[in-house]
């Protein structure tokens, strides 16, 4: 900035030296205007800032285009380079308006990226400030081990110190008695040596160990983390495979009752036809005979007619024959009575034959219904069908699961099998250190225990969810029941299957019921 307006400075006293060269100028050529050689004849009286601002007012574009008219040797040099000097005055100033708005935009952007790194470097120092505190507890807890280990190498090395000075005491004593001895201190203090290396070895060693069990402890509650994660997975799954289950039971039961009810309205439907079809038989028999006797009386009619006719000729002719006619009238008398009857029997006929129709129709319907029952009965057992796979799928999934959870649990043994086998090898442990390792053990081996070989049904109280659902007031028999299986009463490990089974039975029982009913059709 300071050398910003340096430059603006010098650019002025160049302009003001300009300016006065040029006043100069005006008064040794005999400018036109007298106002220029006041200025010039005053100029010794006048001290530099006034002369400035005569200048100022005097100087003019129109002055200076006048020095090229009065003076066209000089003049339109001294124009041209006045409006230059001004033309760069304005383009300098344009420009570092210019230069400073951008350079203040630039400022400003600076601050703003300067805002938001702050934010973000304030946000990682507060990351690092927790994880410092986290540290810094773990060194408190390190410190304190330390502390522990330093001790008890500190009571350690009192102890060899005591049997050193003890051994240094005999050696000295035995050295008096005899230099023979002097071998034998020798060997004591590189026993001694020995024995001090020995120290360090196990410090270094239980520093060692004590790290690689806080790295198995981190693995194990890592893998302890995971295995519950999964566990609760698997309850999730098994909770919705057993309300499935149950769902599917239910469906199987009304499944089987509906194939009940359509087997006994088929076996309805069957001897309502058989006892149609008798009665259509008999009423063909009833027609077949009317017809019969129709025939036979149609006949006997036409011929008592035709012996009536011959009768009246031959009585025309032969009145002996009246009463033979009498006789001839009279039967046809009878025969017309018989026709009244084939009349009604002819009525009974159209009767039979309109109820032989109806049951016609009724069987048709019927055959219809038959049809639509046994379509009912395949879209079913196709559905039970359908659920079986459907629940033997589930049940694959479910034993994967297990199958899974089984393989975690036998590695996660075998790792600490393996680690508790690397300590023991290492005979130089101490037996509190020893002690303190199997305690370790044990205790992972019990979380391990409760957490993942606890039974699949107990971890969100599955157990007792079906049976509460059914019976409420029966709670502690139900469950009771459900943990048998039906056929041997054992107990089982998971309700789950219990309830599978007996769907399976439920649904594979309704299939032979079926089977065998067709096979009796």
């Amino acid at each position: 900035m300071a050398k910003q307006i340096k430059a603006r400075k010098h650019a002025l006293r160049k302009m003001i030296t300009s300016a006065v060269l040029a006043g100069t100028a005006i008064t040794t050529i005999g400018g036109a205007m007298g106002s220029v050689t006041t200025v010039k004849a005053d100029s010794d009286r006048l001290t530099l800032e006034e002369k400035m601002e005569a200048l100022r007012k005097v100087v003019t574009r129109e002055v200076l285009i006048g020095y090229a008219n009065n003076n066209p040797r000089f003049g339109f040099w001294m124009s041209l380079q006045q409006l230059e000097k001004e033309i760069d005055k304005t383009q300098r100033l344009t420009w570092e308006n210019k230069r400073m708005e951008e350079t203040l935009k630039s400022k400003v952007e600076r601050i703003n990226e300067a805002g938001v790194l702050l934010s973000k470097k304030q946000k990682d120092l507060n990351e690092a400030e927790a994880k410092i505190t986290d540290l810094n507890s773990k060194q408190t807890d390190l410190t304190n081990q330390k502390e522990q280990v330093e001790k008890e190498l500190k009571d350690t090395k009192d102890k060899l110190k005591d049997s050193i000075a003890n051994a240094s005491r005999i050696a000295e004593h035995e050295a008096i008695r005899s230099a023979g001895l002097e071998n034998q201190v020798k060997s004591l203090r590189d026993v001694t040596k020995s024995l001090v290396s020995t120290i360090n070895t196990l410090t270094k060693e239980s520093a060692t160990i004590k790290a690689k069990m806080a790295e198995i402890q981190e693995e194990a509650n890592k893998k302890i983390a995971a295995v519950q994660t999964e566990l609760e997975n698997i309850d999730s799954e098994n909770q919705s495979l057993s309300t499935a289950n149950e769902q599917l039971k239910a469906d199987l039961e009304q499944a089987a009752r509906e194939l009940d009810t359509l087997q006994s309205s088929y076996y309805t439907v069957e001897n309502e036809k058989a006892e149609l079809q008798k009665q259509l038989a008999e009423k063909d028999a009833k027609v077949a005979e009317l017809e019969a006797n129709n025939t036979e009386l149609t006949a006997t009619v036409a011929d008592l007619t035709k012996a009536l006719e011959a009768a009246k000729k031959e009585a025309e002719e032969k009145p002996a024959l009246k009463a033979k006619v009498a006789e001839l009238e009279k039967a046809l008398a009878e025969a017309k009575g018989l026709g009244t009857k084939v009349a009604e029997l002819e009525k009974d006929l159209e009767k039979a034959q309109a109820e032989a129709k109806d049951l016609e129709t009724k069987l048709a319907e019927t055959k219809a219904e038959l049809e639509k029952v046994q379509a009912e009965k395949a879209e079913l057992e196709a559905t039970i069908e359908k659920m079986k796979k459907e629940h033997a799928e589930e049940l694959d999934k479910l034993n994967a699961l297990l199958a899974d959870k089984e393989k975690l649990v036998e590695a996660l043994n075998k790792e600490i099998e393996a680690l508790k086998k690397d300590f023991d090898e290492k005979s130089n442990h101490s037996a509190q250190e020893k002690a303190k390792f199997q305690e370790e053990l044990e205790r992972l081996k019990k979380e391990l225990a409760a957490k993942i070989n606890m039974p699949m049904g107990n971890t969100k109280g599955m157990a007792n969810a079906a049976g509460n659902a059914q019976t409420p007031a029966n709670n502690g028999q139900n469950n009771a029941v459900k943990n048998q299986l039906p056929s041997t009463g054992d107990k089982a490990g998971n309700p789950f299957f219990t309830a599978s089974a007996i769907a399976v039975m439920v649904g594979a029982g309704t299939l032979a019921y079926g089977r065998k009913r067709k096979e009796e059709e």
